[in-house]
């Protein structure tokens, strides 16, 4: 369902959120906590922080840390700002060359449907429901 950038910024964002808001923990700290590898981990990182997510700290006691903001995130904001693609699929599951809402393949209607399906689901999960308490 998720692509490997996704659940890494899922994760991350986790463990953050655990260690509490604005504490900068280490990248490599982070890789460890989550079980990914550092550089997926460090490029999720990157990438939540250019969206402002997560703030980036430099030097001794740095890291990354959640900012107050990201705690009422959606799991589908985290999606969308991991995400490379936009919302919609960019690509036909049938691979037909030509698929859309004018042109659909047999599957486009369902797929669409199952697609905001997913969508709605993700936007009632915000990052504070999701730590265990």
């Amino acid at each position: 369902m998720f692509n490997k950038n996704t659940e890494c910024a899922l994760r991350c964002l986790l463990f953050l959120a655990e260690q509490g808001i604005g504490v900068p923990i280490l990248c490599r700290d982070i890789a460890h906590a989550v079980g990914v590898s550092e550089p997926c981990v460090a490029s999720v990182l990157r990438i939540l922080a250019k969206r402002g997510v997560l703030e980036s700290l430099k030097g001794k006691g740095g890291g990354f840390a959640l900012r107050p903001e990201a705690a009422s995130l959606s799991a589908y904001d985290i999606l969308q700002a991991v995400s490379t693609a936009p919302e919609k699929q960019v690509h036909c599951i049938l691979g037909q060359k030509e698929c859309s809402d004018l042109h659909p393949c047999p599957l486009h209607t369902a797929w669409m449907e199952l697609q905001e399906q997913q969508n709605n689901l993700l936007r009632g999960f915000c990052l504070a429901s999701l730590i265990p308490s």
